[in-house]
């Protein structure tokens, strides 16, 4: 039930600062969060447009000038959307 949405802040260790039910990119709700390792943060996200969960990885702000690590989560997201299940 989407109206039961936790409100409480997610914050990480790395300095991502997240509310749940913060819309990203007018597309994405985040429902819960899943975990974080070293490159960012997951969350249990709805897809607004076609109402469906999905994860939403959030790569961490100061990989954001890193070439190689912008490179690697690209990557890491084609290999995942490529999954069927």
């Amino acid at each position: 039930n989407w109206a039961k949405l936790d409100q409480r802040r997610n914050t990480s260790r790395m300095g991502i600062d997240l509310k749940i039910g913060t819309i990203l990119d007018e597309r994405y709700e985040l429902v819960q969060s899943l975990g974080e390792g070293g490159m960012g943060s997951v969350f249990r996200s709805r897809e607004i447009g076609l109402d469906r969960l999905v994860a939403v990885k959030v790569l961490q702000p100061f990989l954001l000038t890193d070439a190689e690590s912008r490179k690697r989560f690209e990557r890491e997201g084609k290999v995942l959307a490529a999954v069927k299940h």
